[in-house]
């Protein structure tokens, strides 16, 4: 009859102990330390999450996914100079402020100064912003390099890598994409993490549209699975609003309007996207009635706005319970002026300006005089 041979759970002290250097030549052991109640867990104070920008930014790593050359370097290079400065981002959101690096890897020296001169103006330079125009890949020492960056910087708040792709491990052809997309975000993540700060990769959107923001980002779930927060960047070519959506772990879900300042060559934030929406809607409403000084039925309004009847009848319905609009028993709307306060939506924005009248875009063959130079 064979031995019968006894396994101890050893903790990983005793089995130095007992083993020596062995105890680097076996395999991982099952000690439970990691192991605890839900009492215990439930009894532990934790730090609150560390933020680069309050609410949509916290420690750990982020995507910033939107289409090609529709304003993401622009965000994320506006986001880098208010964490570095102090500032606000999209004018309005807090940062804590520390150490910044920003590597644009699409971007040579000459254009990332352009649009830094641009971004700044007569302000003062960030002090505290660095930047690269070459990294290696994570494969090849660039995660290390980041690390070395961050240790040299223990006031690190912010690393923004533009793009992936230019980053990203080479895909091992014979591995799932899940697998590949996963690896390519994981060790940024675990160093975010190990450092406590925000690192933000910029990555393209694919061509189908999707009302969930999360299908939108190119790739598989293996890059959303791995990172810790998604802000994806809405925009039709064109125009001067878009949609800012963050997810993350460990913030609620944020949904913004933007709109591109040419001035600053910043975005900046125009209110909650439902609200902002809700008043564009009020809007072309009231600029509609207005443009003939005439009153209509909810049908011929719905007609000429390319809405359906009956979201457009509730929403004439509500402005004419805050006031804005009269009903002249018929079914016949018109708008109510009132001195001072023409075309007031009758919504409290979220964010000072959130009626800013919409800028049009410049189309140019130069992107750098293009009034939107994304």
């Amino acid at each position: 009859m064979s031995e019968q041979v006894e396994f101890k759970d050893y903790t990983a002290e005793e089995f130095q102990r007992l083993f020596g250097d062995t105890a680097t030549t076996v395999g991982p052991l099952v000690s439970g330390t990691n192991i605890q109640s839900a009492s215990e867990l439930l009894s532990r104070q934790f730090p609150e999450p560390k933020y680069a920008v309050h609410g949509i930014l916290s420690e750990g790593v982020t995507i910033l996914a939107g289409k090609p050359k529709l304003g993401k370097s622009w965000c994320s290079l506006g986001m880098s100079v208010a964490v570095a400065s102090g500032g606000r981002v999209f004018g309005h959101l807090p940062v804590t402020q520390g150490d910044v690096l920003h590597i644009a890897l699409e971007d040579g020296p000459r254009r990332l100064q352009k649009r830094l001169r641009k971004m700044l103006g007569k302000g003062p330079t960030p002090q505290r912003l660095y930047c690269a125009t070459e990294w290696r890949k994570a494969d090849d020492g660039g995660i290390e390099d980041v690390r070395q960056w961050l240790q040299e910087h223990p006031e690190a708040r912010l690393v923004v890598i533009d793009t992936l792709k230019r980053i990203r491990p080479v895909e091992r052809s014979l591995r799932r994409m899940y697998d590949n997309d996963y690896d390519a975000v994981a060790p940024l993540s675990g160093l975010a993490l190990e450092h406590g700060v925000s690192i933000l990769i910029v990555h393209h959107t694919r061509k189908a549209d999707s009302e969930d923001p999360l299908e939108l980002i190119s790739g598989s779930f293996g890059l959303t699975g791995s990172a810790d927060g998604v802000l994806v960047l809405k925009r039709s070519r064109g125009q001067a609003d878009a949609e800012l959506h963050a997810m993350g772990r460990d913030f609620e879900d944020t949904q913004l309007a933007l709109q591109w300042d040419a001035d600053i060559c910043s975005w900046k934030a125009l209110g909650d996207l439902e609200e902002y929406r809700l008043s564009k809607e009020r809007r072309q409403v009231i600029d509609l009635l207005r443009k003939d000084n005439t009153s209509m039925m909810p049908k011929e309004i719905a007609e000429a706005l390319n809405r359906s009847q009956g979201s457009t009848r509730k929403l004439l319905c509500d402005m004419a319970a805050d006031g804005l609009l009269h009903n002249d028993g018929s079914g016949h709307y018109a708008v109510v002026e009132s001195n001072g306060n023409s075309g007031n939506t009758g919504n409290t924005p979220l964010f000072e300006g959130a009626l800013a009248t919409t800028v049009t875009a410049v189309t140019t063959e130069d992107e750098d005089e293009m009034e939107y130079p994304f």
